[in-house]
């Protein structure tokens, strides 16, 4: 058996997801495991004592919440309002859906290789606060308090959160500013905007961003790596993978298709003005 290990104490709420090792939390005599597979919670200025399981440590990453946006995904998850400031955990790990456990692979992976837009990590840390809280047992029956229609007053929100985006798709924006500006909460941004239009802010900013980089090459820019800086994008090899994602080829290739349909047109036009011998 482990010995139990120090005893530790978080000044904030926070979720811990693992990239790599495990680590054990002591409760008495009860032992819970976190691991990748897991989310663990950590409830403000509540000690916790935690053996390693690998004498190399363990390398996760934990991510913390503004008060407001705490209180209104609890809210939404079920969470009783007098739970939710002092202890809003109730367990120390819950097991997390293959899928979730993935992405934030993923997205962790990213903010280690520098792919860190601020819009997109705030997205993705709210996303991953509501997985997470779901993926408690005791919470995950609980219905969703709140209509599920649509106001006027969140269509408006999110056409003026559009707007905006649309207005000035190479800004990099956070979506804590955006929010402000459309006067919501980010967390409720997040969520009526996803319901209305069935993708997060980063994803529709991408998209403009992607599709003014096609028009671009189709109107004849050969400069692929000072066109993927100029939309904002880190480099040239993080423009590609976009535009490969969402276009299902490699901006190269467009430049290619474009330039033989320019010389099919160019062949076009001269054989047109070509005077004819009778």
């Amino acid at each position: 058996m482990l010995a139990c290990g120090c005893e530790e104490c978080s000044s904030r709420h926070a979720l811990v997801f693992a990239r790599r090792g495990a680590f054990v939390f002591h409760d008495g005599t009860h032992r819970t495991v976190m691991d990748a597979n897991h989310v663990a919670f950590f409830n403000a200025a509540h000690p916790r004592r935690i053996s390693h399981l690998d004498i190399a440590g363990d390398d996760c990453t934990a991510l913390s919440f503004s008060d407001e946006a705490f209180d209104e995904a609890m809210a939404a998850t079920g969470i009783p309002v007098a739970h939710r400031r002092h202890r809003p955990f109730p367990v120390r790990t819950a097991a997390i859906a293959p899928e979730l456990a993935l992405k934030s692979q993923i997205f962790f992976a990213d903010l280690a290789a520098g792919d860190g837009a601020a819009l997109k990590a705030e997205e993705r840390g709210l996303e991953f606060l509501s997985g997470a809280l779901h993926s408690i047992p005791a919470l995950r029956a609980r219905p969703v308090a709140g209509s599920t229609r649509r106001s006027d007053r969140t269509r408006t929100v999110v056409a003026d959160a559009q707007e905006f985006v649309a207005a000035r798709p190479f800004e990099n924006w956070t979506l804590s500013n955006l929010a402000r500006d459309v006067g919501s909460s980010p967390y409720h941004l997040l969520r009526v905007f996803r319901a209305e239009t069935g993708s997060t802010i980063h994803q529709y900013r991408m998209n403009l961003r992607l599709l003014s980089a096609a028009r671009s090459i189709l109107e004849g820019c050969d400069d692929l790596t000072g066109l993927a800086l100029d939309l904002g994008f880190s480099s040239h090899s993080h423009f590609t993978d976009a535009f490969r994602r969402r276009f299902g080829m490699a901006p190269s290739l467009l430049r290619r298709r474009a330039s033989r349909l320019e010389r099919a047109q160019l062949r076009k036009n001269s054989t047109a003005l070509r005077p004819s011998i009778r």
